[in-house]
């Protein structure tokens, strides 16, 4: 997931952390997110922050990484 071109990179320590983007998409990718049932919200236009529940377990956050370009390549037709 991390190599997908709208993924800038990562921030944040332990489980919280942030999914900084390449562009203005955390709005759209928050509610693709949620629609598959990942609690995430937009910290910033280009930030989305994953916080998790204090029962996140290894293979929930993988589920998420594993899910994560899924949620942006629908963007990837819309970007110029």
């Amino acid at each position: 997931a991390l190599g997908h071109p709208l993924i800038e990179g990562t921030r944040g320590r332990g489980l919280l952390r942030a999914v900084q983007l390449t562009g203005d998409f955390a709005a759209p990718v928050t509610a693709a997110a949620r629609a598959a049932g990942f609690i995430v919200n937009p910290v910033t236009p280009s930030a989305l922050r994953l916080a998790p529940p204090l029962i996140l377990s290894a293979g929930d956050a993988d589920l998420f990484v594993d899910a994560l370009p899924g949620l942006l390549d629908p963007l990837l037709e819309v970007t110029p």
